[in-house]
C-alpha cells in the first residue's frame, strides 16, 4: 500500500502543516560555504522546527535574504568566498528591510579579530566552532520573537 506519491523532507512536510493551521514557520536563513556544515546545520535547524534557506557565500545569502521569502533569522560563518560575513553584516544592518534581522555567527574566528569586527558591525551573538547544537538552536530561539508551538 502507498503511503503518499514521494518523499518529503522535514522542512515541506513543518511547512505544509503550518499552512494548513495557520500559522508560519520561522524562517532561517544559513550561510556557510563548507557543505557537509551547511547540510548539518540545516538538518539541526529543520528538526528544531525552522524553515530553512542555505547559501554558501555572502553575495547568494543577500540575493535570498531580501528576496519575497524574507528570512527571520540569519546565522552566517565569517570565512567565505565571494563575500564575507563581516561585509554580509554590514550590508544586511545598512538596508531597511533587512536591518532589523536578528544575526548569528556561527565561526571558528568568533573570538578573533573577525569576530570582535562582527560585533562592532552589527551581529547580535557569536557562536564559536566547534558548536554544541543544543546550545546554538537555544540561542537561535532566543532570538526568535514568532515561534510558534515549537518546544
Amino acid at each position: 500500500m502507498k503511503v503518499c506519491s514521494r518523499l518529503w523532507t522535514v522542512s515541506e512536510i513543518r511547512t505544509t502543516v503550518h499552512k494548513v493551521v495557520g500559522s508560519r514557520v520561522t524562517r532561517i536563513l544559513v550561510v556557510e560555504d563548507d557543505p557537509s556544515l551547511r547540510s548539518m546545520l540545516r538538518l539541526i535547524f529543520e528538526l528544531a522546527g525552522y524553515e530553512v534557506l542555505e547559501a554558501g557565500d555572502g553575495r547568494a545569502a543577500l540575493d535570498l535574504v531580501g528576496g519575497p521569502q524574507l528570512s527571520d533569522i540569519v546565522t552566517t560563518d565569517l570565512m567565505m568566498p565571494i563575500m564575507n560575513g563581516n561585509e554580509l553584516i554590514r550590508r544586511l544592518r545598512s538596508e531597511t528591510r533587512t536591518a532589523s534581522i536578528p544575526i548569528v555567527v556561527v565561526s571558528a574566528k568568533a573570538r578573533a579579530a573577525e569576530g570582535v569586527q562582527a560585533s562592532q558591525r552589527g551581529a547580535d551573538a557569536l557562536v564559536s566552532k566547534p558548536f554544541v547544537p543544543a546550545g546554538l538552536v537555544r540561542l537561535v530561539k532566543s532570538f526568535d520573537v514568532g515561534a510558534l508551538g515549537r518546544g
